[in-house]
């Protein structure tokens, strides 16, 4: 089962890359680590973008103790939407295309 956890902090004023850094160090602590992806929004200086990526079969479909450490620092520097998403299709992570029909 692929995991995906999303963290999306909106925030104001704030350095982007002191706060990229503080979570490269926390996924590199002990335990199991994600890949760890960041995203900046083209237009909104202040917003950031955080994708963990969990391959690992035995982790939950709910958020890790790394997402919820993480976003308990990030809410103090702005508005903070966390989310897990799980990968869809079969057990391959193939998606399928569903028959056409007209709506």
């Amino acid at each position: 089962m692929n995991i995906l956890e999303v963290l999306h902090l909106r925030m104001a004023g704030d350095d982007l890359d002191e706060l990229e850094e503080l979570v490269r160090r926390a996924a590199g602590s002990p335990g199991p680590s994600p890949s760890v992806t960041f995203f900046r929004h083209a237009r909104v200086a202040g917003d950031l973008l955080i994708h963990l990526a969990w391959n690992e079969s035995d982790h939950k479909d709910e958020p890790s103790e790394l997402g919820l450490r993480l976003a308990s620092f990030l809410r103090i520097h702005g508005l903070l939407e966390h989310s897990v998403w799980i990968r869809g299709g079969g057990h391959n992570g193939h998606t399928t295309t569903p028959a056409s029909r007209t709506l």
